[in-house]
């Protein structure tokens, strides 16, 4: 019985780790795309700034650069826990192999090893 139920556990931790897997590639997108708007907003800040600092498209582009570097930290920190629960599933899954391995290797031993 624990060896079919740590298999079972086996296939959810796989699952989990596909879906962790899946988010870190979206927020790698996430983060491409907020890199490129980081880039154009800067190219639009010096265009602007050709008028004098004082010209209030500047400080709207000011301000929505703000708003990209804010996204770019909310970005780190997801990114850091989807870090960190991909690693909690990775010990977890080496702790049911190692399980699963005993759990073979007894009922493969004379007597059932128990």
């Amino acid at each position: 019985m624990g060896l079919i139920t740590n298999s079972m556990r086996l296939q959810q931790l796989s699952d989990a780790r596909h879906d962790v897997e899946r988010d870190i590639q979206e927020i790698t997108n996430a983060k491409l795309e907020n890199s490129k708007d980081q880039a154009e907003l800067a190219d639009q800040i010096a265009a602007a700034s050709m008028g004098g600092e004082k010209n209030p498209e500047v400080k709207r582009l000011e301000a929505i650069k703000l708003e990209i570097e804010l996204m770019e930290k909310k970005l780190d920190a997801k990114m850091a826990r989807c870090n960190s629960r991909l690693q909690s599933i990775q010990t977890e899954t080496e702790s049911a192999k190692k399980i699963q391995e005993y759990e073979i290797q007894s009922s493969f031993t004379y007597g059932g090893g128990r």
